[in-house]
């Protein structure tokens, strides 16, 4: 029997129910609604926790009370997307109620569970129940009900209990997971933190984390201060030889010395671009494969402190910074007026702490936030309730939505016409599907090319023109004086123009624009007005 859990105990146990988590995570991330190859809950909650692990590992604390508050804070500025914002609020509320225990008895473990399902609640608009809401609210009735016998293995225990069978019964109260066959992703985050501290204190151990190819890294911001991986931005064309290999073959063997990787096979051509340490090895490379063209070297540090420079000397009215995946929208953003780019979006949500750190390094009066993901917008909101400046966020939830607010973008009162400019554009997404599934009357199978149509899936094809074709069919009309279609990685420029020919031919009167975006996950994005 264990009475009471004191600092290094009660450390142990965030520390296990984080490991635990990352051990599941991608478990977590497949329980995704939509069958798109989008989904980081799981990720989104581990790197949350984890800067916990990290923060415990380098504070030293006298208290439980101590442990807890290192936790909430850490998991405050380390939130990554909706999910982890949450459970920062979760860790929030359980620390709150925990500040003053030297040790925790099963009654204060009671309370400050109560006090973590209040604070999570609270800190959602309109909470939603069949979410991670109401697996916490359920944890926190149960303990509430259960006998106290003193035995916090034995309150854990039946807390876990309570807990997953809220979790099973998420369906039964959202549609939306019962249509898809899953449960609550966010609410089966938090069952394994809590699953994997009761398995910690039963076993008097820690749960190790498995070793896994992911990195825990912040997206990379331009424009405010980081440490760069990589030093040079390298581009080039091979003009083939007759005896070349495929471009996938020489992205292979370039991948290894470097990231942000694009290969594009164009015809007689291949299009390179890789950040990378070791440009001259990667041109030799190249050289294998066929003769060098415009050859283009940016060292990216001296960029970075130009940045800095320029962002110390001015003091701007107002500023913005924007969230974009992918380096051609990143340029986009860049050449548009956006004063930093936080490299981030779908599959890899930037922190709290990201957001916060490029708003305290931007020297403007007024800032204005561009989250470009719906996925985003608590993050960047939770960064606006930490700093002291001047902070609006924009509730862009897609790259075109973000693109049509900065380009409304004029000064310090320009959050309505922002706002207004982004509600104004429709939005196209082309993806593939991860799983078959039946959702909304149509029959997806796995591979299946994906139509989303201002979030909801339109069409499911086995060729990607169809599918291309319906999402136009469902978007653009006679009405349409713009089409812009961002091509993703591993698309071409020329079968991006050979969809924006159809849509000329189709709509002739709607102006369309091909322009490369570069991001990962969706094939095209389509910006419609």
């Amino acid at each position: 029997m264990i009475r009471e859990l004191d600092k290094d105990i009660l450390k142990r146990l965030f520390i296990s129910g984080a490991h635990h988590l990352d051990n599941h995570k991608q478990a977590v991330n497949d329980l995704n609604v939509f069958p798109v190859p989008d989904g980081d809950t799981g990720t989104n909650m581990s790197h949350t926790m984890l800067n916990a692990e990290k923060m415990l590992s380098e504070k030293e604390c006298s208290t439980a009370g101590e442990v807890a508050s290192v936790v909430a804070n850490a998991t405050l500025r380390g939130a990554r997307g909706n999910s982890g914002v949450i459970l920062s609020q979760i860790m929030r509320g359980f620390a709150s109620a925990l500040q003053n225990c030297e040790k925790i008895m099963p009654e204060d473990f009671v309370r400050a569970l109560d006090m973590a399902a209040k604070t999570a609640y609270r800190a959602v608009m309109k909470p939603t129940e069949g979410t991670i809401l109401t697996v916490i609210r359920s944890m926190a009735e149960a303990a509430e009900r259960l006998d106290d016998d003193g035995d916090m293995c034995s309150l854990l225990e039946a807390v876990v209990q309570y807990g997953n069978i809220a979790l099973d019964n998420t369906p039964k109260l959202l549609p939306v997971l019962k249509k898809a066959g899953v449960v609550d992703a966010g609410g089966k985050g938090l069952m394994l933190i809590f699953e994997g501290m009761m398995l910690s204190l039963i076993k008097d151990t820690w749960i190790e984390r498995q070793e896994n190819e992911e990195a825990v890294a912040a997206p990379l911001t331009v424009g405010v201060k980081e440490t760069l991986q990589y030093t040079y931005c390298t581009e080039f064309i091979v003009k083939k030889s007759v005896a070349a290999a495929s471009a996938e073959e020489l992205k292979k063997e370039i991948a290894p010395r470097g990231d942000s990787v694009l290969v594009i096979d164009d015809e007689d051509v291949i299009k390179v671009h890789i950040h990378t340490n070791h440009p001259g090895m990667v041109l030799e490379r190249g050289l294998s494969f066929g003769m060098l063209s415009d050859i283009k070297i940016d060292n990216l540090k001296e960029q970075q402190e130009e940045n800095k420079a320029v962002q110390k000397e001015e003091n701007k009215p107002a500023g913005v910074i924007a969230v974009a995946a992918g380096d051609g929208i990143a340029d986009l953003f860049r050449e548009l007026g956006a004063d930093v780019v936080i490299h981030g979006g779908q599959t890899m949500n930037p922190s709290t702490e990201d957001i916060l750190e490029a708003i305290e390094n931007l020297c403007a009066d007024t800032i204005f936030v561009l989250p470009n993901n719906g996925n985003i917008i608590l993050a960047a909101e939770q960064a606006v309730s930490i700093t002291e400046k001047n902070v609006q966020v924009i509730k862009t939830k897609t790259i075109p939505e973000g693109i049509a607010a900065l380009m409304a973008f004029d000064g310090p009162k320009a959050a309505e016409a922002m706002a207004e400019a982004a509600a104004g554009v429709m939005t196209g997404l082309l993806t593939y599907a991860v799983r078959d599934t039946d959702m909304d009357g149509l029959q997806i199978k796995e591979g299946d090319f994906l139509s989303l149509a201002n979030g909801s899936i339109v069409a499911a094809k086995a060729v990607e023109d169809e599918a291309m074709a319906a999402l136009c069919d469902a978007l653009v009309t006679d009405e349409t004086y713009a089409v812009t279609l961002l091509y993703g990685e591993g698309e071409t420029e020329e079968s991006a123009k050979k969809y924006a020919d159809r849509i000329a031919e189709k709509w002739p009167d709607a102006e369309v624009t091909v322009i490369y975006g570069g991001q990962p996950v969706y094939r095209f994005m389509v910006s419609v007005e």
